[in-house]
């Protein structure tokens, strides 16, 4: 590293103190010599005269400083932000202005700057309104090329066929609901109800059910089910994992009328059995089908299908949810999360998914409490941690202990706890902490059938610890667990820790979350900050929301579920620019679909990169 301590020349007296640390300390040795005037810029932080600059980004030669703005470019190891900015000062004056092809109506009515103008400010403004102006007309440009291409393909949506399921009460429907063993909450009741209405229309649904863990999702999923067979089509209910599309199963088959067929169709269902099941579904027998990915194979055809809802959306690709939008008839179609992909959450910002929100928890339930261990200066916490498990086990209840990995690798030779723990590790310490305890190991390497065996056994309670990877995120319901305990738990996503912390308090016992982290927190700040959030909220949506600001929202208008959306200046903190392009893609949309009044509109829409994979979002 080298530091750089000097004065601040921006015609005050006297100058401010300001330091600026940078990690390739070598190369910027040999570049720099003292008392050299420099620009440097980066963040700034600090206070009482005392500055320094993170990430600092220096300049020789000062081309910039004559600029009252001076506009940062991102930079890469072979071209400077000092290179590019001399490069399109040298450019600009040679554009020749193109023609605007926003309607002089619309940009009169939002006082936009002209497109020439706005090109050239955002790159040299002489005032911060001018760079404001610019700024304010480019994103406009970026959110309504995005909203025309969704309005255009919700347009096309309403012109597709879906089933109209009219029939919403009576028969099969009214059997379920006498046979619940509890009373539907009002918010089931309203999801219920905004269910029935969208699926009776002719055109397909396509909403997202967000629930937190154990609101009473799969509730809501099994009453969009039965109004399909009640109306005399097939249904499907895809779940990413074997174990989850087994629970179901076995739910629905205790649960469902007599009356209703109900089979079940993964990779490792009998072969005879799966041809059967196969030719039931080509013959449009009205019924629920159960699967996992099986149910989007090609030997599969959907010949009756009315509704599919997704169990866990966030682990299918976008081109498997893609499959059943080839179908000539479209299915009504609802994913199920307790925290959507950031791509989902985009997607309900910028309005093009309808979103059925069920609130709190089922009656009895109690929200589990979580809690951050830091091992490295808070063992007396940690050892405490290992107390309450065994008390847990005591009181006759059970505790899931998740790790990051599988395979042993070498830790350090000191008694510190290694930097990332196996499952087979927490088994040693296991053994040492509380050598009372019975416990099982689970990992994806291991035979479906042991797997499923050491599954069936924990929920009959025949083991104090489960000690698994991931393997357990999604499906596995066992009431009796009160605790999960998450090792190096800086080492999953927000919504992967959210996930995973629903497994437990799912009876009427208090659940409880330990995170364990050997993070520096006053280093590492991020990460804290990240797992801060996560024990201080069971917001799906927020904790989405997290995931979002770490992993990008991924391309709407494509394939990608994280990562940046494949736009300049556009993202969802720009909330009044994408609601006032909502409303004027809309507007122009119902006037003129094919934008056949405003050719020079059609012409810079259909050439831009935000309309660029529409056809993949016309499907997905």
């Amino acid at each position: 590293m080298l530091t750089i301590t000097g004065t601040t020349d921006d015609g005050t007296s006297p100058g401010t103190t300001l330091t600026a640390t940078f990690f390739n300390g070598y190369e910027t040795n040999r570049d720099l010599t003292q008392n050299q005037r420099i620009i440097i810029t980066g963040t700034l932080t600090g206070n009482n005269g005392t500055y320094n600059l993170e990430k600092p980004v220096y300049e020789h030669t000062p081309t910039l400083l004559p600029s009252p703005i001076t506009p940062i470019y991102p930079a890469t190891k072979h071209v400077s932000t000092e290179t590019i900015a001399a490069a399109t000062k040298n450019l600009l004056p040679t554009l020749i202005p193109e023609p605007d092809p926003l309607p002089e109506t619309i940009r009169t009515q939002h006082n936009l700057a002209p497109l020439h103008q706005a090109q050239q400010h955002i790159h040299h403004p002489t005032t911060q309104a001018q760079q404001h102006a610019a700024q304010t007309r480019l994103t406009y440009d970026e959110a309504l090329a995005m909203q025309l291409a969704l309005a255009q393909k919700r347009h096309h949506t309403h012109t597709q066929r879906a089933h109209p399921l009219t029939k919403t009460s009576g028969g099969i429907i009214d059997e379920y609901t006498a046979s619940l063993p509890y009373s539907l909450t009002d918010g089931q009741l309203s999801a219920i109800n905004r269910v029935y209405s969208a699926q009776a229309q002719g055109c397909p649904l396509n909403a997202l059910l967000l629930g937190d863990v154990g609101a009473g999702k799969t509730t809501i999923a099994a009453y969009a089910l039965l109004q399909a067979v009640h109306n005399g089509f097939t249904a499907a209910l895809i779940a990413p994992t074997e174990v989850l599309a087994e629970q179901h199963y076995e739910s629905f088959q205790k649960t469902m009328p007599s009356s209703v067929t109900v089979k079940l169709l993964t990779g490792t269902t009998d072969p005879e059995d799966a041809a059967e099941i196969r030719e039931l579904i080509k013959a449009g027998q009205p019924g629920i089908i159960i699967g996992t990915h099986a149910l989007f194979s090609k030997r599969v055809t959907w010949s009756n299908l009315a509704t599919v809802v997704i169990d866990e959306q966030h682990r299918f690709g976008v081109a498997q949810r893609d499959t059943f939008n080839k179908l000539a008839t479209k299915p009504h179609t609802i994913a199920m999360s307790a925290t959507p992909i950031p791509r989902t959450i985009a997607m309900t910002v910028y309005g093009d998914l309808d979103i059925i929100t069920l609130p709190g928890l089922p009656t009895g339930r109690k929200p589990v409490q979580t809690h951050i261990i830091n091992t490295g200066t808070h063992q007396r916490h940690y050892q405490r941690m290992w107390q309450k498990i065994s008390e847990e086990a005591a009181a006759g209840h059970q505790t899931f202990i998740v790790a990051p990995k599988i395979d042993p690798h070498e830790t350090n030779n000191s008694n510190e706890t290694p930097a990332t723990w196996t499952v087979y590790d927490i088994a040693q310490e296991l053994t040492r902490q509380a050598p009372h305890l019975t416990f099982s190991v689970l990992h994806s390497k291991m035979d479906p059938d042991e797997k499923n065996r050491i599954m069936a056994d924990f929920a009959q309670g025949t083991t104090h610890v489960l000690i698994s990877t991931t393997v357990i995120e999604v499906g596995v319901n066992i009431p009796n667990a009160t605790i999960i305990t998450i090792i190096n738990a800086d080492r999953f996503g927000a919504a992967q820790l959210h996930q995973l912390r629903g497994r437990v308090g799912r009876g009427n016992h208090q659940g409880y979350c330990f995170l364990t982290t050997t993070i520096d927190p006053t280093t590492d700040t991020k990460t804290q900050k990240r797992l801060t959030a996560i024990a201080n909220t069971l917001d799906g949506t927020l904790i989405a929301e997290i995931d979002l600001q770490t992993r990008g929202e991924g391309h709407i208008l494509g394939t990608r579920q994280a990562g940046n959306n494949g736009l300049k200046l556009l993202n969802l903190t720009n909330h009044t620019l994408i609601k006032t392009a909502h409303h004027d893609a809309e507007t122009l949309t119902q006037q003129d679909p094919n934008l056949t009044q405003h050719p020079a509109l059609a012409a810079w829409l259909y050439g831009h990169s935000a309309y660029q994979n529409v056809d993949a979002l016309m499907r997905t």
